[in-house]
């Protein structure tokens, strides 16, 4: 008869998750030997020696290819670790599956029951406690229930907009148990349409502005939805904004594209069309009069406790959904003479693309090194399909991403140390395609190096992981000075709790993974670098460059 344990392999298969990046335990016991009795077909289970470099890739993973992974981790402690990923996923709304082993509740009298000193300590009251807030969905496998249902369940409910991280806590001595033969299927809830009303609303309100902007954080996280983007934007003349965007919504060649510095246009526009960007704007707000549409799969962001962004008019539904529907019904309607709003836009990306190219000029000899120029030269060194991780590295508006899928940013909940895990998970699912990692020092000590270097070298997942080293925490400093502008901090020259140094030589880590490391102070011998370390990635090395830079 099936163990609960061999039917969680094939129950993982059916249901279309094909990688589980694991850090075992004594709980996992039941797994490694279904495991060892037949290595199932289509599904792998991957050694990640911390959970929340595993949580990191799981997330990579989905993000590269829309497809959902999950992640194994061992009992309180695993989970532990694995919270910050998973409250990572759930702000960012990325589906993953978190399985937990759970310390056996028997003494005795079962085989699994207690064996080992820490399945006392180990043991909690509610071990989903801590974990909860963050999921959108946890359970615990108890001794004749049946275990398919409940996986059914769980994923769908993962993968139902808007989408998040499940949890599910699975007790040593029910893995090892005979299975439940019941079964039972879950769809997930597809994305869901705007209603035919606000649509024509929002339609005819986009034909009579005399300014219309569109706001976006992932609108085009689906690639037909990155699309409709650019159709909406250049038939229509509608700017795009995307402050703290986590995705590429709009090719960074559009004229349409204004980035980060878009918010600067929210105070001239008259309809604000706010498409899944939870934080629209901070201090610069629509003017009184305007217009403004929060449309996402939950717009009023249910689960943040306090959000205060206004809104004329909120509309559930997906994306890809609400901007193909938009523009169903707009090539219905007499289209209107936007050739003088296209004109003022175009010299304004001009005058936008201009002011770019000058502050290149500017710090191309500059040392320490710029990040500016390391942005330039990592456009001009890597390959146009590549994928770019973003976490506290570079100003993403110096980017050229042309692609859907083509970057992922740290989410609002700002867990720090994603980038690396982000881009392995990445380059497993997309191995055709260059990988980059643009990380902060800090953030490159916060996701777990030796883990990941490890990791990396064991699965051949070459990535290039560049360093944007300056030394400190600059975000930290950066905020202080922004509270006190007129304080002590004004004059400082050393902010207190930012420093990181002396720093370690990073280079070297990677090196002892044999991996390929480098550290870059010069900025005329940067791009060279960084094509040597994307070279060594395509070999299936991991790479680490060192860049020294400046605040």
């Amino acid at each position: 008869m099936q163990t609960n344990a061999q039917l969680l392999i094939a129950t993982l298969r059916a249901l279309g998750i094909s990688h589980v990046f694991t850090n075992a335990g004594t709980d996992t016991a039941p797994i490694i030997e279904a495991l060892t009795q037949q290595k199932p077909v289509g599904l792998e289970f991957h050694v990640v020696p911390h959970e929340n470099l595993a949580l990191a890739m799981a997330y990579g993973y989905y993000r590269a290819s829309g497809a959902m992974a999950a992640v194994l981790v061992h009992t309180t402690v695993g989970t532990a670790n694995a919270l910050m990923g998973t409250m990572n996923a759930s702000r960012d709304r990325t589906p993953v599956l978190v399985l937990a082993g759970r310390t056996p509740n028997t003494e005795g009298g079962q085989l699994g029951s207690r064996s080992a000193h820490i399945h006392w300590g180990q043991d909690s009251f509610d071990q989903g406690a801590g974990i909860r807030e963050w999921c959108k969905w946890d359970g615990e496998l108890r001794s004749g229930q049946a275990l398919a249902p409940m996986l059914s369940r769980a994923v769908a409910i993962a993968r139902s907009e808007p989408c998040g991280p499940v949890y599910l806590t699975l007790p040593r001595e029910v893995l090892a148990a005979p299975a439940s033969s019941e079964h039972a299927e879950f769809a997930m809830v597809h994305g869901s349409a705007p209603d035919p009303d606000s649509l024509q609303e929002i339609a005819s309100a986009l034909l009579k502005a005399e300014f219309p902007l569109l706001i976006t954080s992932a609108g085009g996280r689906d690639p037909a939805a990155f699309a409709a983007i650019e159709t909406l934007s250049s038939e229509y003349a509608v700017p795009v904004a995307q402050p703290f965007a986590t995705d590429a919504n709009l090719s960074s060649d559009k004229t349409m594209n204004f980035g980060m510095e878009g918010m600067n246009l929210v105070r001239e526009a008259d309809l604000v069309l706010v498409l899944e960007a939870a934080v629209p704007w901070l201090q610069e707000q629509p003017k009184a009069y305007a217009q403004v549409v929060q449309i996402a799969a939950d717009p009023l962001y249910a689960d943040y406790p306090v959000k205060g962004h206004r809104a004329s008019l909120s509309v559930a539904a997906t994306p890809r959904l609400f901007l193909q529907s938009l523009l169903t019904l707009l090539g219905t309607l007499p289209k209107p003479d936007v050739s003088r709003r296209r004109q003022l836009l175009a010299e304004l990306a001009a005058k936008r693309r201009k002011r770019q190219l000058a502050q290149i000029q500017r710090v191309k000899t500059t040392r320490p090194i710029d990040p500016a120029w390391l942005a330039h030269c990592l456009n001009a060194a890597k390959s146009d399909n590549s994928i770019v991780i973003n976490e506290m590295g570079v100003n993403p508006d110096l980017l050229e991403l042309r692609q859907p899928r083509s970057y992922l940013r740290e989410p609002t909940s700002g867990g720090l140390g994603f980038g690396l895990g982000a881009a392995l998970g990445a380059k497993l699912a997309q191995p055709e395609r260059q990988v980059t990692a643009i990380v902060g020092d800090g953030s490159y000590m916060f996701g777990n190096p030796t883990p990941a270097h490890f990791t990396a070298a064991a699965l051949k997942l070459g990535t290039l992981t560049v360093i944007n080293n300056n030394g400190s925490w600059k975000a930290v400093a950066d905020a202080a000075r922004a509270m006190y502008p007129q304080g002590a901090l004004a004059a400082a020259t050393d902010i207190p709790l930012s420093r990181l140094t002396p720093a370690p030589a990073y280079e070297k880590l990677v090196e002892a993974c044999d991996g390929h490391g480098e550290r870059v102070e010069k900025p005329s011998e940067l791009q060279a670098a960084i094509e040597r370390g994307l070279k060594a990635a395509d070999q299936g090395i991991p790479s680490v460059l060192n860049v020294i830079t400046g605040n």
